[in-house]
């Protein structure tokens, strides 16, 4: 029994989980095993609260990601399908529903679109955009010309217009001798790239007049692929020794992370925590989590015994957590979830710090002022003759200087102004003085009274 269990849970991973810091490393949160086949893809909807996943078994799994329950099965009753190979959601429409777009092993592209009360699913379209032996292999959306690019493994491209889940297509493209593994648009959507599998080509068409624009080839292959939103950085699998970090439009990698392998499977590959981290699968069980300016591996994310592959990696952000899910091929098929807590940015953190420190000095200066006075107001008969004493002193020096100056031929016309002014601060304070007294001896004055009334009840 422990030579099974050890996979699943060796030490570092309980070490990762139970002992370090859960802030500063990813801690494996949930195992969804409720596929009877491989993973084949894996999508977040924009809020990462749910999970699409599709696989082998020909079906796609809905996960709420706060119960990490199966809400919705989406299955087909004919069987037309086949495996379920690429999927992704889509924002579009006026009202921006939420559509989820997958394609199949037999060159189907289903869409299903979400219901404005709840989670659950309706499927509103299912078209072969390709012939029934040639398998989708990747699936693109432009939000901004509201079109959707699908290739497939034979190397042809289709652009279709998205008209509230319905598929019109504009045109047809291929890619010879290549599979066209992924696709992307960019420029505002007005220009697609489509990478090659066999040859590392990357093609660039006009998504308006379906010409090429241009084409340049990689120095490997290409087994997956991701692209950062925000920096257009490219992270690729080269079916060799690792992955390879490219900066946009360069044909040479900037940084190559090197991962252990002794077959040549395709790795899944996915940017992190806002494109500052990448992760990568392996033909072992365990998804690395490098940084994105060095070699050094920050995290292993064990997910199964080392006869499993992980081919499928997707990572995304919710509104508290960075998150990572993992997807194996072998003789353990699931999904593992990793999550790791948002930190907020320098700037952020320092003004949100800066915010509490402020507000802690106002109230304890308020504090210590109305403590100043309470005391000031109960001990003004020790403190104030001293007071005054001092300032008398004070006085009387400053006259002194002032007779010197005038002695000396000094103008003392502000001089004279300033004694004046003090003059009438000691005025003040003698009046103070005066009401202190008067204070004083009311007091005691109330005190002799009562004690001649007692005096005078003891004599009745």
């Amino acid at each position: 029994m422990l030579p099974s269990l050890f996979p699943t849970f060796p030490f570092r991973q309980l070490v990762d989980q139970y002992i370090r810091h859960p802030r500063n490393r990813y801690y494996l949160t949930a195992r969804l095993q409720d596929h009877r086949g491989a993973i084949g893809c894996l999508a977040f909807d924009d809020r990462c609260r749910i999970l699409a996943s599709g696989g082998d078994d020909e079906v796609v799994k809905i996960w709420n990601l706060q119960t990490y329950e199966c809400v919705q099965t989406l299955a087909d009753q004919e069987s037309q399908w086949g495996q379920i190979t690429t999927i992704r959601f889509v924002n579009a429409g006026a009202g921006h529903n939420v559509f989820l777009c997958f394609g199949t092993g037999r060159g189907r592209l289903i869409i299903y679109q979400r219901n404005r009360m709840g989670t659950l699913f309706t499927q509103i379209s299912n078209e072969a955009g390709f012939t029934s032996w040639d398998c989708v292999e990747s699936i693109c959306f432009s939000a901004s010309k509201q079109r959707l690019v699908a290739t497939s493994q034979s190397g042809k491209i289709k652009l279709f217009k998205f008209l509230d889940g319905k598929l019109v297509e504009q045109w047809e493209r291929s890619m010879r001798g290549a599979i066209a593994r992924a696709s992307h648009f960019v420029d505002n959507g007005n220009n697609l790239l489509v990478y090659g599998l066999e040859t590392g080509e990357i093609a660039c068409f006009d998504t308006d007049t379906a010409e090429p624009r241009n084409t340049k080839s990689l120095k490997t292959r290409i087994g997956d692929i991701a692209i950062c939103e925000r920096s257009g950085n490219i992270l690729v699998d080269n079916l060799n020794l690792g992955c390879d970090l490219y900066a946009p439009n360069k044909a040479y990698p900037h940084c190559s992370y090197n991962i252990p392998a002794k077959r040549r499977y395709i790795r899944g590959a996915a940017f992190a925590e806002m494109g500052t981290t990448v992760v990568c699968g392996s033909d072992h069980g365990v998804a690395y989590v490098y940084g994105i300016d060095g070699t050094k591996i920050i995290q292993k994310l064990v997910h199964s015994s080392g006869e499993d592959r992980v081919p499928v990696v997707e990572a995304g952000r919710s509104e508290s957590d960075f998150m990572i899910v993992t997807g194996s091929r072998g003789k353990r098929n699931g999904i593992c979830v990793w999550k790791k807590a948002c930190l907020l940015d320098t700037k952020a953190q320092r003004l949100s710090q800066w915010r509490s420190s402020s507000s802690s000095f106002n109230a304890l200066l308020l504090l210590n002022i109305i403590l100043l006075i309470i005391l000031g107001w109960f001990s003004g008969e020790s403190w104030m003759p001293v007071v005054q004493m001092h300032t008398q002193k004070a006085v009387k020096v400053y006259e002194g200087l002032i007779q010197v100056a005038g002695r000396l031929g000094v103008k003392q016309d502000w001089n004279e102004d300033v004694a004046l002014g003090i003059r009438d601060d000691m005025s003040q304070w003698d009046d103070m003085e005066v009401r202190w007294k008067e204070h004083a001896d009311m007091h005691e004055q109330d005190d002799d009274d009562d004690e001649w009334d007692e005096v005078d009840l003891d004599v009745l």
